[in-house]
Order: structure tokens, then sequence, then C-alpha cells
């Protein structure tokens, strides 16, 4: 959605729901189950000297391949002061025990949680390379993997049978190594078309389009917050809608940035957007 000189990375992700059984409303939200980064697994089953093929339990009792949980079950991206608790018992050097030490300390507290905010498992690992992790160690010191959830930017009436994201991809580099958000970076280079994706649909309670047709509709939406927005004003379309809507939307630059621009502009030609502002 952005042109090639903008900063930014913004993908529209259609969704098949045939056969899904799945429905939504404008305004609802799509949980996805992300698969983690190939590379970053990879990079992790070598920095604990495994294959990947090693048997592991997780906290279910599932038992599951050790590459397939970090790609599937686990947070790679979010450590917690009991990796740092664990790397210190499994046998590190004494320079690597040491800085641990110091780390796990009262006085190292701001120091220690500023390396957890800004690291990810894999730094981590590779911050003290003495200590030796066994995969069902490390398995069982990380977060379970969460969904995450995006607004649905488009709607039923006008998009049967389908569900459409508007994706930001979160890209950036840290202590020499680019890193890619979960979903982000899987849903826009690593599904192959036709390949099913596990999702599900998360209910808005109060943030849909008026029941009333009639109403007016004034929405604010920085951003990518213009999903929602989008499902809205086609939902309005679809339903023959009389109520005036009005749109505010702001990105970084008009020329790149300008996300939906041939579709709003439409809208605004054929009555249906009949105010929008902008801010680049």
């Amino acid at each position: 959605l952005n042109t090639k000189a903008s900063d930014k990375d913004t993908r529209h992700v259609a969704f098949s729901l045939a056969g899904s059984g799945l429905t939504y409303k404008a305004g609802d939200a799509l949980g996805v189950w992300p698969v983690n980064h190939f590379e970053l697994v990879d990079s992790l089953v070598i920095a604990c000297n495994a294959s990947g093929s090693e048997t592991v339990t997780l906290i279910d009792g599932q038992m599951i391949s050790f590459r397939a949980a970090l790609l599937t079950k686990l947070d790679l991206f979010k450590p917690q002061r009991s990796l740092l608790e664990v790397l210190l018992e499994c046998g590190p050097a004494q320079g690597d025990r040491r800085r641990l030490r110091e780390l796990l300390s009262e006085e190292g507290e701001k120091e220690r949680d500023e390396l957890l905010t800004n690291s990810d498992v894999l730094d981590l690992l590779r911050s003290f390379p003495t200590a030796r992790v066994e995969p069902q160690t490390l398995v069982a010191n990380l977060r379970k993997l969460a969904p995450r959830l995006y607004s649905i930017s488009s709607s039923p009436l006008a998009h049967p049978n389908e569900v459409h994201l508007t994706v930001g991809i979160q890209k950036t580099s840290k202590n020499g190594r680019l890193r890619f958000g979960a979903a982000s970076s899987f849903l826009a280079s690593r599904v192959p078309l036709g390949l099913p994706v596990n999702v599900f649909v998360q209910p808005s309670g109060h943030f849909h389009p008026p029941e009333d047709p009639s109403k007016d509709l004034i929405m604010c939406g920085p951003g990518t917050g213009i999903a929602p927005f989008r499902g809205f004003l086609h939902e309005r379309a679809a339903s023959g809608a009389t109520g005036r809507n009005w749109l505010f939307f702001g990105d970084q630059r008009e020329e790149t940035d300008f996300l939906y621009r041939d579709e709003l502009l439409d809208f605004r030609g054929r009555g249906i957007l009949h105010e929008l502002d902008l801010a680049f």
C-alpha cells in the first residue's frame, strides 16, 4: 500500500473464509496465530548445539520436535529473567558466569531490564555463548506464542466469504541483526498463496458502524488505524446507508503513504465519503 520510496511497508492481506465457518462484522478483529521466522528458529537450534529433531515436552504435556516448538509454540522475542537464571546454571565459563551474576543481582536490575527489553532469545544465547542450554531447558523457560490481533479492514456485505487486514510490516535492526515481527513478516512473505492460516474472529462489543443507517459517522484513523474504517466505508456503501461519513486520515508522507488513496478518493467522488481530512 506504500510506494517503494516509503520508509514503511504496509500490506493488504485478504483471506478466503470459504468452508471455514467463520463470520464477522465490520469493526471486529482477526486473531492470527503466526509461525516464527525460519532463520531465527534455525539460529536458535544451532545456538543450542542441537539438530532440531529432539523431542521436547510443552507445558501442556504435548510432545513435539524442538524445531516445531520454536516455530509454532513459543515466543522468541520476549525473554524473561528466568532465562538468565537458566544460563547461569548451564555451566558458563568464568567471564559469562560473572556477568550473569551481576545482571541477576539487585544492583544489576536496571541493566538487566534494559537487556531483556532490547534483546530477543537469540541475543541472550549469543551474549553468553559458553552456557550450553539443552532444548528441553530452553523450551521450559520461554513464554507461549500468543496470537496477534488485527483490526479487520473489510465488510462481509461488500466482501462475502473474505476477510481483509491492513498489516504494517515490523522490521528493525538491533545488535547487528535484522528483526522481523512474528505475524507481520509471516503474512507478508512466508504464507504461500493457498496455504491455510490459523485465525479466529475476535468480536467487538461496541465498535461497529451505527445500526441506524441514517446516523452520521465520524472516523479518526491515523496511520494503519485506517483499517477498520475502510471496512466501515465498504459496509456503509454496500448497505446503502444514508448517513454522512467523515474520515480523518494521517500518515508520514502523502506521496508515499496515502493508504487506499484510490478507494478513498473514489468513495468521496461517489458521495459515500462526505468529508476527508488528511494530515501528512
